[in-house]
């Protein structure tokens, strides 16, 4: 869980009783190996850290994302924050299944449009592209990258993005909508291109 665990959090991912996990955290703070903070309770290095998850099985390691995906993701969309988002999107991919996370990673990408943080967001919706299943997130997620592509005034990528857009549609059996702001925006980043090739 990172910066995010909290001991009510660790509770519901491990499913012990609480003078369990009260006594297992008591043992591990007392060895030095985690550290308090208001809000909860890390790791003290990472290289403890890393060396726990090396030797936990890989079946067992996705099943604690999972919980931890779950756990977190049951709050976050309720707030506004960024990083525990970003956290619960990981955790379903450390799982094994980003298809789970796609739409708290589309929650995420819309956050970090709105913070300014498009090369972020455009990272995010790209993973989504890749990863969803379901034709309306792809469309959203190709839609998101439309967006910080224009934000970050990166004209070739959001030609390519239209094209995508229009190909995902045709792929489904659909024909794509005329005059749509997908146009404008085709329009706007061939107009930019021949303006910077002008200068």
């Amino acid at each position: 869980l990172g910066l995010s665990s909290t001991v009510e959090r660790l509770h519901r991912i491990v499913e012990r009783n609480t003078s369990e996990v009260l006594s297992a955290l008591t043992e591990l703070h007392a060895a030095g190996m985690l550290s308090s903070h208001d809000s909860g309770t890390t790791c003290r290095h990472d290289t403890i850290r890393d060396a726990v998850l090396a030797r936990t099985p890989v079946a067992a390691r996705q099943l604690l994302h999972r919980r931890a995906a779950r756990a977190l993701g049951r709050e976050v969309l309720k707030g506004s924050g960024v990083a525990e988002l970003w956290e619960c999107v990981n955790h379903w991919r450390c799982a094994g299944t980003p298809a789970n996370g796609v739409r708290l990673a589309l929650a995420l990408a819309e956050r970090l449009l709105c913070v300014g943080l498009a090369a972020d967001a455009l990272e995010v919706l790209s993973e989504v592209e890749k990863t969803a299943e379901r034709l309306d997130y792809r469309l959203r997620a190709l839609s998101g990258q439309a967006r910080a592509a224009r934000t970050l005034r990166d004209w070739d990528n959001l030609e390519a993005v239209v094209a995508r857009w229009r190909g995902a549609q045709v792929d489904h059996g659909l024909i794509p909508p005329k005059h749509t702001r997908f146009e404008l925006l085709q329009c706007e980043a061939l107009y930019n291109k021949t303006e910077s090739m002008g200068d």
